[in-house]
This record gives C-alpha cells, structure tokens and sequence, in this order.
C-alpha cells in the first residue's frame, strides 16, 4: 500500500511545529485553537481529512490538559457551571461512539463539510452575544442548557475534532457571561476530556498518524503557555468580531 503522507505533503517539519505553535497559543488564550485552526490547517496543507481529525484530537489532549491545569493555577476556572458542561460532553461522545460502532462512520468529505459548518456557526454565534453581565464569574446560567450544550459540542468533536472551543466558546458566550480566562478553563478541561474519549474511537479506525502528530507537538506546548499568559489582557468586545472573520475565512477555504 502506498505510504502516508504523500511526497505531496512530506516537507519540513518546521511548517507543522508552526501550526502547532498558532493552534497552542490560541488555546491558551481562549480556549480556540484545534477546531478553529489546526485542523482545517492541516486538511488545507494536503493531509486526510480523517488523519488530521486525529491528530487534532491527539494534540488537543496535550494543549487542552496543558492549558487547564494552567488555568486552573491563575484561579480561572468557573466552578460547578463548569462541569456541567464537561458531563454533558461526556454524554454526547457516548452517542456518537454507539453509531460508530454500529457501522456509521463519516466519511473524509463528510468531516471536511462538517469542520467548515462548525467554523461558520462559530462565525455567526459570536456576533449573537452583545456585552457580559456585570459580574462574569458568578453570573448563574441554566443548568440545562449548558448540559445539552455539552452534549452537541462533544458528539461533534468526537466526529471532526472541532467545537471544543470553535463551537463551545460562542455557545458559553451566548449562555453566560463569564470572561476570556472563564471561558478557555471551561473550553480546556471539556476539551481535553473529550478529546481523549473521542480519541480512543479514531485509533479503532486507524487514521492517526504519530509522525504527524509529534512535529505538530513540537510548537504546540509552548504556544499554549503563551497564551495562558496573555490571556487576561485579551478584550471580550474585541475578541468576539476578530474570532468571527478569522473562522469565516477558513470555512470558506475548506468549502
């Protein structure tokens, strides 16, 4: 059988550690960054849809885990609200797994068309919220619909590795009013997660590739810490429209 990847895509690893790097830092800052970034990166620079699902599920692991623990130490993390939407993520994996399981995998065009419906609903849900509430920390939100939300995000991140933070952070941004750091610690611990959960359902399917995922690692880590860092000094009324162009502009590419 012929190798993977293709002469096509094997260049410098240089290239994939910088997309690991811009995927990290944006991860640490707000909680975006694999759905948003790597992913439709790597499908864009040649790679499979269904390998660079799994790297990215791979990768988002290490970012997700690195960012929260982070987050976690700066006091960012939002308390009760926050788990609920990790259960609810955990209940969605459990559904798509079933299917999976049943014969119902997704095919490289289905996971390319479903990464770019992600980043334009992500492009048109963060323009829905207007300003935060006065206290972004306690503001209470219903249970239930950051429950379900959970439960939407993580089902569409075990089938195409975004949403843990292109999907989720605009729904949290609709559903509370928490702030930049609030909103990755929450994105951070649902994603990493729900991306080892959802991991383990791609190995069985044989499309990860370890090399890939290794020179991606590389710039990973130390974007994440960046953008942990700089996270406090990232505007919410600024954020919103820059998030919303930048996913614009890669669903269109991946059309």
């Amino acid at each position: 059988p012929p190798s993977w990847p293709p002469p096509s895509v094997r260049r410098p690893a240089v290239r994939e550690a910088l997309f690991g790097l811009l995927g990290g830092t944006l991860i640490g800052a707000t909680g975006i960054g694999t759905g948003s970034l790597l992913t439709p990166l790597l499908i864009m620079a040649g790679y499979r849809p269904s390998v660079a699902v799994s790297t990215g599920l791979a990768t988002l692991v290490v970012s997700k885990l690195t960012a929260s623990i982070a987050h976690r130490s700066a006091g960012n993390w939002p308390g009760r609200q926050g788990w609920i939407v990790v259960a609810g993520g955990v209940v969605g994996i459990a559904a798509v797994s079933l299917l999976v399981n049943n014969g119902l995998s997704p095919s490289d065009l289905f996971i390319r068309r479903a990464v770019a419906v992600s980043l334009f609903t992500t492009s048109i849900a963060v323009w829905i919220r207007s300003r935060p509430k006065p206290d972004p920390v306690d503001a209470a939100s219903d249970p239930r619909a950051l429950f379900i939300s959970g439960a939407i995000v993580g089902g569409f991140v075990t089938l195409t590795a975004a949403g843990s933070g292109s999907l989720l952070v605009p729904v949290l941004l609709i559903l509370t009013a928490w702030g930049i750091p609030q909103l990755a610690a929450t994105s951070s611990m649902f994603g990493w997660i729900v991306a080892l959960l959802s991991f383990a359902v791609h190995v069985g399917q044989r499309s990860f590739d370890p090399h890939l995922f290794l020179m991606v690692l590389a710039g990973l880590v130390p974007g994440v810490l960046a953008g942990v860092f700089v996270s406090p000094w990232i505007d919410r009324k600024s954020f919103a429209p820059a998030l919303s162009l930048f996913t614009l502009y890669l669903a269109v590419q991946l059309i």
